[in-house]
């Protein structure tokens, strides 16, 4: 059984200080790395004239080791309407069987993308992959618990099976479309069944540093 190809993409802004050790957690288990660097209109506040970040996001990028060819950088002058765009640039380029979308403070253990792959190559079945997750808080010995988790806050939608044509109509929640714009549907694996089942989580990064809780605070 051949393992599948997992394309994963990236929308990112003000990356630091995470851009980096996401690549090198990503770059061993990838067919693809497609980031698509830049700010939609409502990050004016915290851009650069022409829409770029104003850390070293790019810099990075540019600048990591990639022996065998697979990060691909997508910029483009002035901002980006709305992030649904932004992730339908990288699945303009996408080759993979699969597309796991992966938001730069968004982490997963190595043996765990390890045994997701397993399981998408001996469930060729599966259209869908959704992830509980495990918010960390100011630091990584507090993490978030509350209402909102009970009820289903805690769990995301990350991979999608891909085929050319295939595209998002909605980055939040994420939502693929095929090539004549119907919801990709089939097989999903809850994010109850991943954690349950196989202790598989996302452990995510965002509330660690405050500035990054200011900024995305601003923006929603």
């Amino acid at each position: 059984q051949a393992a599948m190809k997992i394309s994963f993409g990236m929308i990112v802004h003000n990356g630091e200080p995470f851009i980096k050790y996401q690549l090198e957690s990503l770059y061993p288990h990838a067919h693809q790395i497609i980031v698509v660097e830049g700010a939609v209109e409502k990050f004016r506040h915290a851009s650069t004239p022409d829409g770029h970040s104003l850390d070293k996001t790019a810099e990075i990028i540019k600048s990591f080791p990639d022996p065998e060819g697979k990060i691909t950088l997508i910029q483009r002058e002035g901002f980006w309407s709305e992030k649904t765009e932004m992730s339908n640039a990288y699945m303009e380029v996408c080759t993979g069987d699969y597309i796991w979308q992966v938001d730069v403070d968004e982490f997963y253990k190595n043996e765990d993308i390890k045994k997701v792959v397993e399981i998408l190559s001996g469930n060729q079945n599966i259209v869908r992959v959704d992830f509980k997750t495990i918010n960390f808080w100011k630091g990584f010995r507090a993490v978030m618990r509350g209402a909102s988790y009970i009820y289903g806050a805690d769990e995301f939608i990350r991979i999608y099976r891909f085929k050319p044509g295939y595209r998002y109509s909605t980055h939040r929640p994420p939502t693929v479309v095929d090539e004549k714009g119907k919801e990709v549907r089939g097989r999903i694996l809850s994010a109850g069944e991943l954690s349950g089942a196989f202790g598989i989580f996302m452990y995510h990064y965002s509330y660690v540093f405050s500035n990054n809780v200011k900024s995305k605070s601003a923006y929603y």
